[in-house]
């Protein structure tokens, strides 16, 4: 049975990828270049001075340039800003900076901040409509920052 549910939920969210309703979509950034110089991308890639960088949209959460999802770790159900789940992802930000990131992002998107806690691990927890969003930010010993995101329903929600 459970082996039933995982692989119906697995098919609905590749089902959604295929018909182009993913909630992972590419947002443009509008970055100035230097003169003459090319513009790095997320993926890292140089491109001409006329392209501009792309951040990872998941929704109504703008991820930071460069972040890497963990896929054996992220489980996405739902599309645009009805998603629900668990996402993963590395970024090369500082752990600071990309507290800044989600605190600023998500606030500026319409996310009610809750709670708020700074430290080796820090965490943020919004509400938005529906849903409740907790941002888990921890710096690497490597190099780079772990931030895990869990969008949930709101209790007594319908």
């Amino acid at each position: 049975m459970y082996k039933w549910v995982v692989m119906s939920l697995v098919a609905l969210v590749l089902g959604g990828c295929e018909s182009g309703s993913s909630p992972f979509q590419r947002q443009a950034v509008a970055k100035a270049p230097a003169s003459g110089a090319g513009v790095v991308t997320a993926a890292g890639a140089t491109s001409s001075a006329t392209k501009e960088p792309k951040l990872l949209q998941l929704g109504d959460f703008t991820l930071p340039a460069g972040s890497k999802l963990d896929d054996t770790s992220t489980l996405v159900v739902g599309t645009d800003t009805r998603w629900l789940g668990r996402v993963v992802l590395r970024t090369t930000l500082s752990p600071v900076d990309t507290y800044n990131h989600f605190f600023r992002s998500l606030t500026g998107a319409g996310w009610n901040l809750i709670t708020a806690l700074q430290g080796k691990t820090s965490g943020l927890t919004f509400s938005r409509g529906e849903r409740i969003a907790t941002v888990m930010i921890e710096g690497s010993t490597l190099s780079g920052t772990s931030v895990t995101i869990l969008v949930t329903p709101r209790e007594g929600a319908n």
